[in-house]
């Protein structure tokens, strides 16, 4: 009995692995059974006894993927949280590795544009593995409003300080900071999911701009909400680039300040 249950659950894996890698190659109506299950080393009429239908196997693809993503993923964010851990998420996503790695790497790209015009189960299955991923990034995003932050200097205005910090109450006891995090999440998704998609269609100099600009993208809108919400130690930080082949030059080249200091001081001298 054993040995039987633990033979499925090889030939489990070795099916969601051969999905997983025909999904990315082919897309989702390019990878029939047939091609799955020759890939995986199994006869065809075997699948059945995994998985009710296609759309099923899709749905355990997605969620095995965002839930273990794979390593390159988060590698060199051990030490990095809430923000800092997505910018750092934002970079190995958007990178030159990931770019080529079409099938070790996210399906997302693969998948979308053509569930787009797939049937309902395989959307609702595509939802699902969506909104997995959505969980996990709004979880990191709330890890910076956890963190213990320093009180408000009093004003004796009751200025703008004391006065961000009732707005701030008001949108916890309405909802209004969770809504906005799970909204930020979705957008860094589409940033990036959006940018690997197209830069994988390009040539090899469109490619790299493509990836940069949907960088910079996502990481301007995680700076604006981590300004906005004024929480934890990540707000204004500058996380490390995890991504130097997506972004040549340093922080301060690619923002302009380095250079705009060094005129400064040329001009203080003279």
């Amino acid at each position: 009995m054993g040995y039987a249950s633990d033979q499925k659950e090889r030939s489990r894996r070795a099916i969601l692995d051969a999905a997983g890698r025909r999904f990315r190659r082919h897309g989702y109506l390019g990878a029939g059974i047939d091609g799955v299950m020759a890939e995986a080393g199994l006869t065809a009429g075997a699948f059945y006894r995994h998985f009710a239908s296609k759309e099923e196997l899709l749905r355990e693809v997605l969620r095995d993927a965002l839930h273990e993503p794979p390593p390159q993923r988060e590698q060199g964010l051990e030490a990095l949280a809430g923000a800092q851990w997505v910018a750092g998420l934002i970079g190995n996503y958007l990178s030159q590795g990931h770019l080529e790695a079409v099938e070790m790497g996210c399906p997302l790209p693969a998948l979308t544009p053509e569930l787009a015009r797939s049937n309902d189960a395989a959307r609702a299955a595509f939802a699902e593995g969506l909104e997995v991923w959505k969980r996990q990034l709004a979880a990191r995003l709330r890890e910076d409003d956890e963190e213990p932050t320093e009180a408000p200097r009093p004003r004796a205005d009751g200025g703008p300080e004391m006065a961000r910090t009732a707005q701030l109450a008001a949108d916890a006891a309405t909802g209004d900071v969770a809504a906005e995090r799970d909204e930020l999440a979705l957008g860094l998704i589409a940033a990036m999911v959006g940018g690997m998609t197209l830069a994988r269609a390009l040539g090899p100099g469109e490619a790299e701009a493509m990836l940069r600009g949907a960088q910079r993208v996502a990481l301007a809108g995680l700076g604006n909400a981590d300004q906005r919400s004024a929480q934890g130690p990540a707000a204004g930080a500058q996380a490390p680039d995890p991504c130097p082949e997506a972004s040549p030059g340093t922080a301060e080249e690619r923002s302009g300040k380095g250079s705009e200091d060094d005129r400064s001081s040329t001009r203080s001298t003279t």
